[in-house]
């Protein structure tokens, strides 16, 4: 969680020359970043309740 905050903070990226486009770059970048987290949380989420139920595949 740390290291995505850091990210955050620092883009690594030049900022795009449209101020427009470049803030709808950093809403997308964003956007992916949570997508990513809430997917894991899940695949988490189902790993562990397979090992409780005993239906592990």
């Amino acid at each position: 969680m740390t290291d995505r905050i850091l990210r955050l903070l620092r883009p690594t990226v030049k900022p795009l020359p449209d101020a427009v486009l470049d803030r709808a770059y950093q809403t997308a970048a964003g956007t992916a970043i949570q997508l990513g987290d809430r997917v894991r949380e899940m695949n988490r989420w189902r790993d562990d309740y397979a090992a409780r139920t005993g239906r592990a595949a």
